[in-house]
């Protein structure tokens, strides 16, 4: 079993990307309201299986992504309120900014401070502001048009990111961790790659999520593939 995180990526700023740090603050902004309205109501916060390093023997991405709640539970408060569960508006707007535990936050919120710090300086606050939520409905759309299950989490605006970061900073490294453990055989290394297969290697794996483990896997790797399409090719648009 592995787990393969990405630390820093080789790309200079060319402004504070204050835009990307307000994303992150409201996330975890809202992650508080649905702790609190978990203990007004006396349950658990929902119960997924996505961790912030996909479930081993896989390598981490940004997210485990829009994940799928036991159908027997109603989500209390603002989780039930901006749950992706059918195409709704305060859905498509509101799930991105919702996540189902610490874990899944945490490691959608590296994610996006790694990539998104780069993309917000290169495009601007303004356009990357609103460039992260259109990615985040275009990626609940494909999630809808796939799989009829209550959704949430920010993984696919974030692939849309990472799909945008792809177009513009192919050829930089991308500095990662690689941990590997069996029995009690342990393997650490840290090493630079180029975005480009990094990245790739990332993709593959939603691809074959998709069409392989989708009706076995609570994860939403059509969000995710969604969000990655529409960034990448956004940014085309843009930028060439």
């Amino acid at each position: 079993m592995f787990i393969l995180l990405p630390l820093h990526v080789d790309v200079p700023q060319e402004r504070y990307p204050f835009a990307n740090w307000l994303i992150i603050v409201v996330t975890i902004g809202v992650f508080a309201i649905q702790v609190r309205d978990s203990a007004r109501h006396r349950v658990d916060p929902p119960s997924y299986t996505g961790q912030s390093t996909r479930n081993a023997p896989t390598a981490a991405q940004p997210s485990e992504g829009e994940l799928e709640p036991p159908r027997k539970m109603s989500a209390p408060g603002i989780t039930g309120e901006l749950m992706l569960n059918g195409w709704g508006l305060k859905g498509l707007f509101g799930y991105m900014w919702l996540h189902g535990g610490p874990l899944h936050l945490l490691g959608n919120m590296w994610f996006l401070w790694i990539f998104g710090n780069a993309v917000c300086a290169k495009v601007g606050n303004l356009i990357y502001l609103c460039l992260y939520i259109l990615l985040g409905v275009a990626a609940g759309v494909i999630q809808l048009c796939f799989s009829s299950g209550p959704a949430l989490g920010a993984s696919g605006a974030i692939n849309g990111v990472v799909g945008g970061y792809l177009v513009l900073f192919f050829e930089n490294e991308i500095d990662c961790f690689f941990l590997f453990w069996f029995l009690l055989f342990i393997v650490i290394r840290r090493f630079a790659v180029s975005s480009f297969w990094m990245i790739l290697f990332w993709l593959s794996w939603d691809l074959f999520g998709a069409f392989v483990l989708s009706g076995n896997s609570n994860v939403g790797y059509f969000a995710h593939l969604g969000g990655f399409a529409a960034g990448f090719a956004a940014m085309l648009a843009l930028y060439y």
